[in-house]
């Protein structure tokens, strides 16, 4: 799937039973899961799903009213995330390693892209310093020039919302239009290239308002301490996974978007657990 945004590293988790020996029962260690981000703590919000997104998206519009100046080179950060799993030959350990994008986009569009280390902590939430990577570390560093097929979105959004799936499509070189899921990820990776305009962000906001396959969370906090309203949306092709936009409640602007795993079956985190995330300082 294009633009996925984190991907999770896990070793398989051994299979446990109990065993009797005599009359004395032996409990061997529970499975170790890999540490991850907690659940979105939710409010309910009582305002239908149309009416609410056509609200934000009008709230987006508000900035577009105002002339922008020319960017010239834009600065784009964020804050997302990544496991790192070891194991010392006896246990599996697992910690949650927060990173840092920096992305400048020069005004012919292209993209220079550096990620650093941020803290790092275990599945308690504890703060990890051993094998684990220090914060500042240069995770990696890269560069797109402008014209580069790394680079899909050259063109801007169209204004009608309903064009939306057909131009993420165009984007991806398929005939097969993208779910409501699918979209969610493509406007991630849309805005780690360049910056939505207010008019673009409002048409992003107006087709979700439109899309039924969409559903309203809740009121929630993202990982960077902001209020928020949380949309989701489960991936047609592999309900296993849902995707999270999070939008800000006074200014209709997107600051996150997370990925969920909702199923059942794997060993190496539970279900339903946070399987990556991407947000915005904006």
């Amino acid at each position: 799937m294009s633009g996925r945004l984190m991907s999770l590293v896990v070793a398989t988790a051994a299979a446990v039973a109990v065993v009797a020996v005599g009359l004395t029962p032996f409990f061997p260690t529970a499975p170790t899961y890999a540490a991850t981000p907690p659940l979105l703590d939710v409010s309910p919000v009582s305002q239908p799903r149309e009416e609410l997104l056509l609200d934000l998206s009008q709230k987006a519009m508000r900035d577009a009213e105002s002339p922008t100046p020319d960017p010239g080179v834009t600065k784009i950060s964020a804050q997302a995330w990544s496991l790192v799993v070891m194991s010392d030959g006896e246990r599996q350990t697992a910690n949650v390693v927060n990173l840092d994008y920096d992305i400048t986009v020069q005004p012919d569009g292209a993209v220079h892209q550096v990620v650093t280390a941020g803290p790092s902590v275990d599945a308690d939430d504890r703060p990890v310093t051993e094998g684990v990577p220090a914060p500042g570390e240069l995770m990696s560093e890269e560069e797109w020039s402008a014209g580069s097929p790394e680079l899909r979105f050259t063109e801007p959004l169209p204004p009608e919302s309903d064009q939306l799936p057909a131009y993420f499509a165009e984007a991806y070189e398929t005939a097969e239009l993208p779910d409501a899921a699918l979209i969610i990820t493509s406007v991630a990776e849309l805005m780690r290239q360049r910056q939505l305009s207010p008019a673009e962000e409002a048409t992003v906001l107006e087709y979700f308002a439109r899309d039924a396959d969409l559903t309203v969370v809740g009121a929630v906090t993202d990982r960077l301490g902001r209020d928020a309203i949380a949309f989701s949306a489960v991936h047609e092709e592999d309900s296993s996974y849902e995707e999270y936009l999070l939008v800000a409640p006074d200014s209709g602007r997107i600051l996150a978007v997370e990925t969920h795993y909702i199923a059942r079956g794997r060993t190496d985190i539970p279900s339903p657990s946070v399987t990556g995330y991407f947000a915005w300082r904006r």
